[in-house]
């Protein structure tokens, strides 16, 4: 009997200490022991995290902390000031070591999305230096874009001919496109519209970003758990098959890249010039940064954002174009004005005014990317006056949906106006 009720004082209090929230934690929901607040967020919202953490920040505040899993706090931040403050925290700018994320880098912190301190800065300077040494965000990439819009339209106009009903699906007609313009400065080629090779690898891509799970994802699982039971990863949304045929495919370019060796006045694309680099590092150094596991998650991070980003982006603009018919004459109307029978370059983009209204428009009610990428509290710091509010190891979730569907300086709502 006296065991007994030790046991259950011990449990009682075993629960109430895993539940308590610590001193300065911001307002929010209580959780279970184990598991956190996890198997309530989906009745806020069963389909959109985002809109789920608007709705628990509507009761709480703009600044909500929860708990994920037995040990992981997580913050959400839901207005511009918080987020403001939070950004410009250097506190709050690590990265979060989630399974979700390091599938993609071969159970790693590899690439330049998800990375921190050094490491990061390191290999985005080089990246983003190289990049636009190859006419990346400049005028000169320009002759090729409109390469690829011209091969896009012929591609519609084709499909739109063959159909009985002139319908033509737009579904990942968009990705080719932009993928090319990106692969030619990556690896110096391009893809055919139609290859099916290429179509799997897209396809994958897709599914890969689409099945992660935005708050399962950030609970804290070891590793061997992960590789050990399947069904841990598809509850937290890890789906590292998917990816697999990406990285084989980045591999194999690489292994073309180091076969053909070119001369420094011949390295032609980023992945010539990262192996230049890499074999200068080793020689110096041989626990460089550079390496091919590195080249390979760095490429997957452009590959990724550039195909469902941009491509993305493109979808939504048209879908409300075909729905606003009023929009779509006066849009047409300018380019034809300005632009006359050529395509439109970026010297164009001071004289289309309404037209970068209405893109800009389209990517405010329809973002593509809700919530920001996770970050990561490297010590306590406080937030919007709330003392140790992000304790270390917290994950910080930063709504923009929340931001560009306010009322005030942009339209209120996610219709388009």
């Amino acid at each position: 009997m006296i065991f007994e009720l030790c046991a259950t004082i011990l449990l009682i209090g075993l629960i109430l200490k895993m539940t308590k929230r610590p001193h300065n934690f911001p307002p929010g929901p209580r959780g279970l022991p184990l598991v956190g607040y996890l198997p309530f967020f989906s009745s806020w919202d069963p389909q959109y995290p985002h809109k789920a953490m608007k709705k628990i920040s509507e009761v709480y505040g703009p600044v909500v902390g929860l708990y994920v899993g037995p040990s992981r706090p997580v913050i959400s931040v839901c207005s511009h000031e918080a987020m403001k403050e939070a950004m410009l925290n250097d506190d709050l700018n690590g990265r979060p070591d989630l399974a979700v994320m390091m599938a993609r880098t071969f159970g790693e912190k590899l690439g330049i999305m998800f990375v921190m301190g050094q490491f990061w800065q390191e290999q985005r300077r080089f990246t983003m230096r190289h990049l636009r040494d190859l006419g990346f965000g400049k005028t000169s990439i320009e002759d090729q874009m409109m390469g690829e819009v011209g091969d896009l339209i012929k591609d519609i106009e084709n499909k739109s001919q063959s159909d009985p009903e002139r319908i033509v699906d737009l579904k990942g007609i968009f990705q080719v496109s932009v993928i090319n313009i990106l692969w030619a400065m990556v690896a110096g080629e391009r893809f055919q519209r139609h290859d099916s090779k290429f179509q799997e690898l897209l396809r994958a891509n897709e599914l890969f970003f689409r099945t992660g799970k935005i708050f399962r994802g950030s609970m804290p699982v070891p590793a061997f758990l992960l590789k050990r039971f399947r069904f841990i990863r598809e509850f937290i949304g890890v789906k590292a098959e998917l990816i697999e045929p990406i990285q084989k495919f980045i591999k194999e370019t690489i292994e073309d890249h180091q076969q053909r060796n070119p001369s420094d006045d011949e390295a032609g694309d980023f992945i010539d010039v990262y192996l230049k680099e890499m074999k200068k590092q080793k020689d110096e150094n041989p626990s460089t940064n550079f390496t091919e596991k590195q080249l390979i998650s760095t490429i997957i991070d452009l590959f990724g954002a550039g195909a469902e980003s941009t491509s993305g982006s493109i979808g939504f603009a048209i879908i409300h174009l075909v729905r606003d018919q009023q929009v779509q004459q006066k849009m047409q109307m300018e380019l034809d004005q300005v632009c006359g029978e050529f395509f439109p370059t970026i010297n164009h983009r001071s004289s289309l005014p309404y037209t970068e209204a209405v893109l800009m428009e389209a990517q405010r009610c329809s973002s593509i990317a809700p919530l920001t990428v996770p970050h990561y509290a490297v010590k306590d710091t406080k937030l919007q006056g709330i003392g140790k509010s992000a304790q270390p190891e917290s994950v910080c979730r930063f709504s923009r949906f929340q931001i560009l569907e306010r009322s005030g300086s942009v339209p209120s709502g996610t219709s388009f106006k």
